[in-house]
């Protein structure tokens, strides 16, 4: 066996080989001529060109080889190509899944009532106070303002996940109309607490109130900005739980009002027709019974 020696370095690897046929034939399993014409562009001792390194026993370099003296800081990656992403993944494995807070994880859609929906993010540690934050995005906000509710609060804040009330919007928009409140002030505390609770039903309660002061032209100046908001709520709630569009949504909420408000106008003009009717009964018995005590004066006036 011809021996690798590293004969300018020191480094444990051989950077010379030599040139006969018996060492060449033992090395690489090369024929001479496959030798001799490797060329050594770097003059290394070692051939640059067409080097099979597959064919190279390694088991050559003996059993003392310090893998840990090694040195791969000056190791060129760029020579490795382009490495495979599915390789790279099988080598790294998943990535681990984001801690849930109050079943809540970062990525998550949720609502917040009278704030509206939010990016959940990460949860924030206030080294002063030694609390622990849930950091909240606002989706409507543009000027990067966040919300940090307390982790220990999150169960009494109402936050929920969006779009898991399936058919509620439809069922709720799609019934009939609550008799409306007269009073301006009392209309709207009740309108505040429905927002407080920010459950979609509540949400589309609201909503159908404050639709049907819309229509009777009796809505107030804070009624429509909350009318606004509100429908703007479920909106959102409609696209994620039926994956449609801003305007698909928007159509089937108008949809569902305009019905359910054609039923009402129809109520309205049977009422008003039937009121009429009586009104007009009222007429002819009123008439009727003038006439007849009409009839029992001039019947009076006779027997005389």
């Amino acid at each position: 066996m011809t021996e690798l020696r590293d004969e300018q370095d020191g480094s444990g690897v051989a950077s010379g080989v030599e040139s006969d046929e018996a060492a060449a034939e033992e090395i690489a399993g090369a024929t001479p001529e496959e030798v001799s014409g490797l060329a050594d562009d770097d003059g290394d001792g070692v051939a640059d060109d067409d080097l099979d390194l597959d064919d190279l026993d390694l088991g050559d370099l003996g059993e003392d080889l310090d893998l840990d003296a090694l040195d791969f800081d000056d190791l060129d990656l760029g020579e490795l190509g382009d490495l495979d992403d599915d390789a790279l993944a099988d080598v790294e494995g998943d990535e681990p899944e984001p801690v849930a807070v109050g079943g809540f994880r970062e990525g998550d859609f949720v609502f917040y009532p009278q704030i509206g929906h939010c990016d959940v993010g990460k949860v924030i540690h206030d080294e002063h106070t030694g609390l622990e934050f849930l950091e909240l995005t606002p989706a409507e906000a543009t000027d990067g303002n966040r919300v940090l509710v307390p982790v220990a609060q999150i169960d009494q804040r109402g936050i929920r996940h969006t779009g898991t009330s399936p058919g509620v919007i439809e069922e709720i928009l799609g019934s009939d109309f609550e008799p409306t409140i007269e009073d301006a002030a009392e209309r709207l505390d009740l309108i505040t607490a429905q927002e407080r609770d920010g459950t979609v039903e509540k949400l589309a309660l609201a909503l159908k109130r404050l639709h049907l002061r819309h229509e009777m032209k009796t809505i107030t100046r804070e009624e429509k900005k909350r009318r606004t908001r509100i429908r703007r709520w479920l909106v959102t709630e409609y696209t994620v739980e039926k994956d449609a569009t801003v305007g698909q949504a928007q159509s089937a909420i108008t949809r569902l009002l305009g019905k359910t408000m054609k039923a009402v106008r129809e109520r309205e003009r049977e009422a008003a027709r039937k009121k009429r009717a009586a009104e007009r009964a009222a007429r002819k018995q009123a008439a009727a019974e003038k006439w007849r005590k009409k009839r029992e004066r001039r019947l009076a006036r006779m027997r005389r």
